[in-house]
This record gives structure tokens, C-alpha cells and sequence, in this order.
């Protein structure tokens, strides 16, 4: 009964943390501006001007954007691409039924798999599919990520 209490009061704990981190991020991905510095390369091919001069290669194709080299980025920069994929889907009617804190989520976890050295040849590039992902294990800890603002 005692380990069942413990257990039920961590949740509850956890879920607060997971809430006020959804908040907090979703404050940040709703508050920036829609003012991006991008060049179309080739169909589908942008290169998005960030923060400090650095640059971003995202390729967009019907059912997901690649963000290449995703494991590069901080924070602040995974904001700014995340907001730049739903301006730009938005911009050629491309429907991205996902919410930030899944894209978010999905981000998070190509980088954390990239940085413990998990399959480096396919996680260093990010691609964050517009619908879900095809694998149901990846949308749940994407949206776990998402949720707990990982």
C-alpha cells in the first residue's frame, strides 16, 4: 500500500513537471515571430538563416521535413526551425496535423539517439513527418518528450 502511494505521488509530481514544461515551451514556440530569413535552393530544398549566423538545410518532401543535421541546433534554434517547418507548410498548403510538442518531441529524440551514439547514420538528420510517424514506439516517446519539454 505504501510503495503504491509512493508510486502514485511521483506521478502526480511528474505530471506537474510535465505540464508546466509543456506550457513553457509552447509559450516559446507560439511567441516568435514569423519573420524568417529563408533561400529555396531546389524543390523542396531551404536553407534557413538562424541565430549568430548559422544555417540550416531542411528538405521538405509530401510527408515529412528533414532537418539535416538536427543534432547541431540548441534550444532556441530548434524553436526557430520548428516554427519555420509550420510557417512553411502552412505557406504551400502542405497540412501538418501535428502539434509543436510532438514535433518538438520527435526533434528531441533523433538528438538524444544521435548523442549516445544510437544509429548516427540515420538519427543525425531529423525527419519530422507531418502526419505521425509510421512506428508507433517513436510517437509514443516523441510525445512523451513532447509533453515532459525534454
Amino acid at each position: 500500500m505504501i510503495i503504491l502511494t509512493i508510486i502514485n505521488v511521483i506521478l502526480f509530481i511528474l505530471s506537474i513537471i510535465g505540464y508546466f514544461g509543456t506550457w513553457r515551451n509552447l509559450q516559446i514556440l507560439n511567441s516568435t515571430d514569423d519573420a524568417f530569413d529563408y533561400e529555396e535552393n531546389e524543390e523542396g530544398r531551404v536553407e534557413l538563416n538562424l541565430n549568430r549566423g548559422k544555417r540550416v538545410t531542411i528538405i521538405f518532401s509530401a510527408t515529412d521535413a528533414e532537418v539535416v543535421g538536427a543534432y547541431q541546433y540548441d534550444r532556441p534554434d530548434v524553436v526557430r526551425i520548428i516554427r519555420f517547418i509550420r510557417y512553411y507548410c502552412e505557406l504551400h498548403k502542405v497540412k501538418l496535423a501535428r502539434c509543436n510538442s510532438d514535433l518538438w518531441g520527435e526533434y528531441r529524440l533523433h538528438t538524444t539517439l544521435y548523442k549516445v551514439g544510437y544509429r548516427r547514420s540515420q538519427t543525425g538528420d531529423a525527419n519530422l513527418d507531418y502526419e505521425s510517424d509510421k512506428r508507433w514506439y517513436v510517437n509514443v516517446v516523441s510525445s512523451v518528450l513532447g509533453w515532459l519539454s525534454i
